[in-house]
């Protein structure tokens, strides 16, 4: 049985004959309350664990503590490997090893349990790009920004990927673009900035 059909027929089960075992309604909700945070914690444990983790891999991400990450996504993986959670987190590990191939196996996998999905469709770009198939991660990109045309991130890893395929201006626009949403990305300035001087010097 699903669980969230379990917890939902369980919870209803539970709500519904408290009245008929406790005749006073202070125990009979002590008595729902606990049953039901109870049966919360064994249904969804595993849930509760997993964004801790994200929490700490987030964190470790930020300092640039790789192997915390690691280790924080592989705890992950372990306790839901068929989860999108899971799928996404050994994606993550594997391009952290630089095992582009492997990545991308497990994000297209994400990818299939949450169509879509940002995070997933921008590591999955990421794991592209490094493996130098440019023309798919710009058609990735692209669909991605239809449903997101706001990711500052979306736009620079385009800008990326016209850039290695020898597609300067279109580079520039996305950056452009990237720039009018994140005037503060020190990236975009960079970038844009080489962009110019190459410019400038083939004209």
């Amino acid at each position: 049985m699903n669980r969230h059909v379990f917890f939902i027929a369980t919870a209803c089960g539970v709500t519904g004959l408290a009245p008929l075992v406790f005749s006073e309604r202070s125990n009979m909700f002590t008595f729902v309350l606990v049953a039901l945070v109870s049966l919360f914690i064994q249904v969804y444990w595993r849930d509760v664990v997993v964004q801790l983790l994200i929490v700490r891999g987030i964190y470790a991400n930020k300092i640039g503590d790789q192997q915390k990450l690691k280790n924080a996504y592989l705890k992950i993986y372990k306790l839901m490997p068929h989860s999108f959670a899971g799928k996404m987190s050994m994606g993550v590990i594997h391009s952290l090893r630089k095992n582009w191939e492997q990545a991308e196996s497990f994000f297209r996998q994400a990818l299939y349990l949450r169509p879509g999905n940002i995070y997933v469709s921008l590591n999955l770009s990421v794991v592209l790009l490094q493996s130098e198939r440019f023309q798919e991660a710009v058609k990735l990109l692209k669909a991605l920004l239809f449903a997101y045309p706001r990711s500052v991130m979306a736009y620079k890893l385009l800008a990326e990927a016209y850039y290695r395929l020898g597609e300067p201006y279109d580079a520039r626009n996305c950056l452009l673009v990237a720039r009018l949403i994140d005037r503060n990305d020190p990236d975009i300035e960079k970038f844009l900035t080489t962009l110019e001087k190459e410019l400038q010097d083939a004209a």
